[in-house]
């Protein structure tokens, strides 16, 4: 059995993929053998390879909402990348592409279609991404997380399944243990700070000027991004790295997490039931998964606009003081996301084999 997974760019189109290639080897009784196609700046090599996957890189380019020279280089991009793919398709069949929304799916997914492949796409958001929205043409199955999600796509095709998740993150270590592995003190308010496998620099730079006021009330972890932690160094509870393979065990020493609004990190933020302080990134399609949240009291939401040094250590700190919110805002967050998603793509997936 050959699939080809094609996401990268960030790491949000990475980890659902993960899962259900994770669930796929458990299942099939055949063997499977998987080339992830992804990009060669991006964080995923080395969460890829991690789990024992080839990683072949791929032409690609963004289509940016607004007029940049580097959108009509990114149009030479694309159609290299599909090039590249009818090449790899031509001599390395697959049975099946999986995609979640990366931009590097789309040269992939329509070259697949070419060769008669069939293709399913994940979509993660609320709303779909113009990646999605490209695809979905040629999709043989489209599987969602959200049930708003459904009506954007055609009826035939649309699945609702929830989000894999890793299976890592069903079983983490307990929150000693995990404090212990990184150094930190086991009696201390603990808060993870990640902007995604790209980083954030408004929120690396918040919380580099929030140092003072934070570190003697608290213990941070803080993934920058790679390439982005300029001055920023470690010292005595604090904790900074620019990217790591190992997020569970940040994860399950946090009391609080800090994060975008990526359903790859809200997802595992959900396993672990973890309360969060949301930060979604400005006019994007994160809004709408962090309003999802907020209606449904899952987070707590911060817009970029607003959010000052002041507002950020008073909202940690109220929260820290009321264990009640925390544990509540976790439980409603780990209500939203079924933890068999996995189980639900790959039954998507063995029903489209069997009809190949």
């Amino acid at each position: 059995m050959r699939i080809v997974c094609a996401g990268g760019g960030t790491l949000g189109s990475v980890s659902p993929l993960l899962a259900v290639v994770e669930e796929l080897k458990k299942k099939l009784t055949q063997a499977v053998e998987i080339k992830w196609l992804g990009t060669a700046d991006g964080p995923e090599k080395a969460l890829v390879e991690a789990y024992k996957i080839t990683f072949q890189t791929l032409s690609c380019g963004k289509f940016r909402r607004y007029w940049s020279l580097a959108n009509i280089i990114d149009v030479a991009r694309i159609f290299w990348g599909f090039q590249q793919a009818l090449w790899l398709f031509a001599w390395w069949r697959p049975d099946l592409v999986l995609t979640a929304g990366s931009f590097v799916a789309v040269p992939v997914g329509w070259a697949a279609w070419c060769y008669g492949l069939p293709v399913l796409v994940h979509q993660q958001d609320v709303c779909p991404s113009l990646t999605n929205r490209l695809l979905a043409p040629i999709a043989r199955l489209i599987t969602v997380v959200w049930p708003e999600t459904l009506s954007h796509f055609p009826r035939s095709k649309a699945v609702l399944t929830g989000n894999p998740v890793r299976s890592c993150f069903l079983k983490p270590p307990n929150q000693p243990a995990a404090r212990a592995a990184l150094g930190l003190a086991l009696n201390k308010s603990t808060v993870l700070v990640m902007g995604g496998g790209t980083g954030a620099s408004f929120l690396n730079n918040l919380i580099e000027c929030s140092l003072g006021e934070l570190l003697p009330e608290v213990q941070i972890i803080h993934f920058t991004g790679v390439g982005k932690m300029g001055q920023v160094k470690t010292r005595p509870g604090y904790i900074v790295l620019p990217f790591t393979t190992d997020s569970l065990t940040a994860l399950a020493a946090a009391d609080v997490v800090i994060s975008r609004a990526g359903m790859g990190a809200i997802t595992e933020l959900a396993a672990l039931s973890k309360a969060s302080i949301i930060v979604p990134i400005p006019l994007s399609h994160q809004e709408d998964n962090a309003d999802y949240l907020l209606q449904a009291e899952a987070a707590i939401v911060k817009n970029q606009s607003t959010l000052t040094k002041g507002v950020l250590v008073a909202t940690l700190r109220q929260l820290l003081q009321q264990p009640a919110d925390m544990v509540r805002l976790g439980h409603n967050l780990h209500k939203l996301f079924p933890s068999r998603a996995a189980e639900a793509v790959v039954r998507e997936i063995m029903s489209i084999l069997k009809k190949k």
